[in-house]
């Protein structure tokens, strides 16, 4: 048995013609399920973290500036679980474990007492080579459950919009970058920096609508619907 809105939800997606439609089901999803930010990323080979590829990401910002500056992709033991647990599982239920370092528990605990992660949970997304991504959800919800029935049901919307975006972005990577105007590249870096719309007006001297028009702007032209997926992308093309 599988939860029949959530087949719903996978089902639009697997018809979904642009990125946007396919993220807001997601996250509809997602938020149906309980969760309340994601990330979707490639997970990297043992002997090369670097090629650790995030797709989306609906983190916090700083949280996701924490991760990369301690590079706590190496240490991960929600990435560590994920290779060898074919099904999704909660942060719940692996923490604390045995044999978790020094430092994975104290990655552990920065996301759930510094940045409001209480619990979340990994879906790991397999394929004929094996495990390749993760769609990881985060909520503020300390006991957050699901049934065995919704975690199948989102799993398989989860896989679905993991191949909508991995194709998209395939494209992407092989076809022009796009063209970012400077005021547009400027108001990215302050975004990123942590910056409101408002800061970076009084910043760059230019109107609060101004800025917003402008992150619009860089928004349709990279294809997201966020001000933390513009940041994220936007690092992630080398464009800021």
């Amino acid at each position: 048995m599988i939860d029949r809105d959530l087949q719903n939800k996978a089902e639009l997606i697997e018809n979904s013609t642009s990125i946007a439609e396919t993220l807001a089901l997601l996250e509809d999803s997602i938020r149906y399920s309980g969760g309340d930010a994601f990330i979707m990323a490639d997970v990297p080979r043992y002997d090369v973290p670097s090629e650790h590829d995030v797709h989306i990401s609906e983190w916090d910002l700083s949280w996701f500036e924490r991760y990369a500056q301690q590079n706590y992709v190496e240490c991960d033991p929600i990435l560590k679980e994920a290779r060898s647990n074919f099904s999704p599982f909660f942060w719940s239920d692996i923490a604390n474990a045995p044999n978790w370092s020094p430092r994975e528990k104290l990655m552990m605990d920065e996301a759930k007492y510094d940045f409001g992660m209480k619990n979340g949970l990994c879906v790991p997304l397999y394929g004929p080579k094996g495990l390749f991504g993760v769609i990881s959800i985060a909520s503020s919800c300390r006991r957050w459950r699901l049934s065995q029935r919704q975690r199948w049901s989102l799993q398989l919307v989860c896989h679905y919009a993991y191949e909508k975006v991995w194709q998209h972005d395939k494209k992407n990577n092989s076809s022009t970058m796009p063209q970012l105007t400077p005021r547009e590249t400027e108001c990215i870096k302050w975004l990123a920096d942590g910056k409101t719309a408002w800061e970076i007006g009084k910043i760059l001297g230019m109107a609060e609508d101004t800025v917003r028009q402008h992150l619009k702007t860089a928004s349709r032209k990279l294809d997201v619907h966020s001000r933390t997926q513009l940041a994220v992308l936007a690092l992630k093309l080398g464009l800021i």
